[in-house]
């Protein structure tokens, strides 16, 4: 087979898959933002960290949002539902962060 073959092989590729690549990249980017925002709200108004530095919360919030953002696509919820089924899930996850440790001895 030729090198045409092989290119025209991958420029039919990128042209079938990377509309679904970059529809992925922007729904990790902007689960990523709410997950951001969430954190730090969550930083800002609970009292008592926890003794959970920034990055924790921050970190906290993040996943939530993706995993909430992940789980809401999956039950094909659209909009609205699909943000606040991420920010409750970044929510609990950050309230499971900040839980207190019990230490038994």
């Amino acid at each position: 087979m030729n090198p045409f073959f092989w290119i025209l092989l991958v420029v039919v590729a990128i042209v079938v898959f990377g509309g679904a690549v970059f529809a992925v990249g922007w729904f990790v980017l902007w689960y990523v933002l709410v997950g951001l925002v969430i954190g730090g709200l969550a930083r800002l108004l609970v009292r008592g960290t926890g003794g959970l530095g920034v990055g924790v919360t921050i970190l906290a919030g993040l996943v939530g949002a993706i995993a909430g953002g992940w789980i809401s696509h999956a039950l094909d919820l659209a909009g609205l539902l699909q943000l606040l089924v991420a920010v409750l899930v970044a929510a609990a996850l950050i309230g499971l962060a900040m839980m207190p440790r019990s230490t038994s001895t």
